[in-house]
């Protein structure tokens, strides 16, 4: 009973395809979701990193960020490799510069998915808009083969 139990109550998990194309599918169906210029899964220093980039219009709009890391929550979670934190990066027709945004993954799928945490938390202890002052080497990189 206790095995057949664990079995039930285990979630699927599923490989880097598998997550971008439910990611790309799941970022489509919700409603005013920004156009996605792109989702990365890459290792860095710290670990897996789920990324999304997206086109954003209004440079003020705080939705942009709950969206997207609301979505690699959703789906982030059902990697077969844990990720260790969700990018989102923000890109905007005026002014060129994108805006980035980190948060550690547990923490957002506390938020997100479990509820176990508020939104006021979450922005306060988990996320972080700094991550573009980093050297832009490192992103370079890391991404120049993909």
């Amino acid at each position: 009973f206790f095995m057949f139990t664990s079995i039930i109550m285990s979630k699927p998990l599923y490989g880097d395809k598998q997550i971008y194309s439910m990611l790309e599918t799941h970022c489509e169906m919700i409603s005013g979701f920004p156009n996605l210029l792109g989702i990365h899964i890459y290792n860095d220093k710290e670990g897996r990193v789920l990324q999304l980039d997206i086109e954003a219009i209004n440079i003020n709009n705080k939705n942009y960020v709950l969206m997207g890391m609301g979505a690699m929550s959703q789906i982030g979670q059902y990697s077969k490799t844990s990720f260790q934190k969700f990018i989102l990066v923000e890109h905007y027709p005026e002014p060129k510069i994108p805006t980035g945004f980190e948060s550690d993954t547990d923490c957002a799928i506390n938020y997100f998915v479990n509820q176990k945490i508020t939104e006021n938390r979450w922005m306060k202890d988990c996320l972080s808009n700094s991550i573009l002052q980093r050297k832009i080497e490192n992103w370079s990189q890391l991404n120049k083969n993909n």
